[in-house]
């Protein structure tokens, strides 16, 4: 696996964490250990993603900008393209 990959992988894995925490939050608002580790997983995610957009370029539009005059979300390869 290139470092491309195993970068977007932990994205993805803690994007993973937080969508079944949120489910499961969503039925046991009340577990203040579940909404701890939400957090957790919140913070190591953002930092993930800052971390491949450094290196690899924006993960969605939203992270995308522009550089010399050229909107770089529409840069080659895409990230679901990475093989």
């Amino acid at each position: 696996m290139t470092d491309r990959e195993k970068a977007l992988k932990l994205v993805q894995t803690y994007e993973f964490m937080l969508v079944e925490l949120n489910l499961y939050l969503d039925t046991h608002p009340e577990d203040e250990k579940a909404f701890e580790c939400f957090e957790h997983y919140r913070k190591l995610a953002a930092e993930a993603r800052e971390c491949y957009v450094k290196k690899f370029g924006p993960l969605s539009a939203v992270q995308g900008e522009l550089v010399n005059g050229k909107w770089n979300w529409v840069n080659d390869p895409w990230p679901w393209e990475v093989k």
